[in-house]
């Protein structure tokens, strides 16, 4: 399928971002959470406490209702779990506590494990504040307020694609592959940003919306499949590691190559149809001003672009 088909059909475009989106996020909401990989049984530290408790009643309020999820009671010193991971036990122990704690009742993780909940729900934080500052940083760049969004939506795909890969791979969301996607999305946002500005300096340049996005992904087309292909390569070894420290391993090439190969696919087709989209709004604002480009590419693309148009003015006049 053609890129300009993509350019010229911007809802087909919007349809397969949205799914894309989607299917990232219910794997992202399913995917186990985990501070570090699995390499020995989870450890989940819960503490209890409520004014004038006593042992029994702790027994048959918590211990008792903790044991419907996470199998292997023994006395009440301690819990053992056999849950995949220290997220599912997590999650687990929130559920029952909300459901079968009496009134007044309250919980709380100790140790590692409160470190690891604390830290699960500052990480959207982190990436919003993150994205915050690109977005400012794009605008300084491009000297628009609306173009910077090509580039900034081209990366949770990349994401979504991380997710899923790993939801396949049954590997879960750790110190690890959150690693990977701060790689990632450093590779993702710096190849959009160069494919953005090779078809603003077109645009500038004289071309129209849809010829400079053309020409831009032309260009940029085989340096980005070299990047990505040499990445991807390079990280399938982690993808498929055994041994002493497989699982660390997996989850940092499993979320790098499906981010790659989801992130690619956006760049090179919906970039373009972003840059097309939000240009169009920025010239609306305030009209772009065409100035000659020293560069002899784009002068002979533009060249090229002059003969093209003749010719199929010389076909129609026959």
């Amino acid at each position: 399928m053609k890129l300009k088909t993509f350019i010229e059909r911007p809802v087909l475009s919007i349809v397969i971002s949205v799914a894309i989106v989607l299917l990232g996020c219910i794997a992202l909401v399913t995917l186990p959470v985990e501070q570090f990989p699995s390499i020995v049984p989870p450890t989940v530290e819960v503490m209890t406490s409520y004014p004038g408790a006593n042992a029994e009643t702790v027994q048959k309020s918590v211990i008792v209702p903790l044991e419907e999820v996470i199998n292997g009671v023994e006395n009440m010193t301690y819990i053992h779990s056999t849950a995949s991971n220290a997220g599912d036990a997590i999650q687990a122990i929130r559920e029952v506590a909300a459901e079968s704690l009496p009134r007044g009742y309250g919980f709380e993780f100790a140790g590692i494990s409160r470190e690891e909940s604390q830290t699960t729900n500052n990480t959207g934080v982190i990436f919003l504040i993150c994205t915050v500052f690109v977005y400012l940083i794009l605008c300084g760049l491009y000297e628009s307020f609306f173009v910077p969004f090509a580039v900034i939506l081209a990366v949770p795909f990349g994401l979504m694609g991380s997710f899923l890969f790993a939801k396949l791979m049954g590997l879960e969301n750790n110190i690890y592959m959150q690693t990977g996607l701060i790689m990632l999305i450093g590779l993702l946002a710096k190849t959009a940003i160069l494919l953005t500005e090779y078809a603003a300096d077109r645009r500038r340049a004289g071309m129209s919306l849809v010829q400079a996005a053309l020409a831009a992904a032309r260009v940029r087309f085989r340096p980005i499949l070299m990047t990505v292909l040499a990445m991807i390569f390079g990280l399938l070894p982690l993808m498929f590691a055994s041994g002493a420290g497989a699982n660390g391993n997996s989850s940092l090439g499993s979320g790098v190559v499906g981010g790659m190969v989801f992130g690619i696919l956006a760049i090179l087709f919906l970039v373009p149809v972003f840059f097309v989209m939000f240009q169009y709004i920025q010239e609306r604002v305030k009209p772009v001003e065409f100035l000659p480009h020293p560069d002899w590419e784009i002068q002979s693309e533009m060249e090229d672009i002059r003969k093209r148009k003749e010719e199929k003015v010389k076909k129609n006049d026959k």
